[in-house]
């Protein structure tokens, strides 16, 4: 990821499962851990866990983004989104 504009970035993560998302070599959200997060309240057909987390960016410098999804039955359900107060994307 490159992004556009420095500031601050908010990072969303959605599964039900497990899912981790290391940013820059280091990991920054994981919802495999059951005492973290929030349970997703608006998910009627597919209950999972929720993570945010908001880190400070530089414009044109690359970050190494990796997003790791296990599913154990069922339908897969994995979504990272990401966001400042101008660019969203996911």
């Amino acid at each position: 990821m490159t992004p556009t504009e420095a500031g601050p970035y908010a990072f969303h993560l959605f599964a039900d499962d497990c899912a981790t998302l290391f940013f820059g070599g280091e990991r920054l959200l994981d919802s495999c851990a059951a005492d973290v997060g929030v349970g997703c309240v608006d998910c009627m057909e597919y209950p999972g866990r929720y993570r945010r987390a908001t880190i400070t960016l530089l414009k044109g410098v690359a970050y190494p983004l990796e997003l790791q999804c296990f599913e154990t039955v069922g339908k897969a359900v994995c979504k990272l989104h990401w966001s400042t107060g101008q660019v969203h994307s996911h």
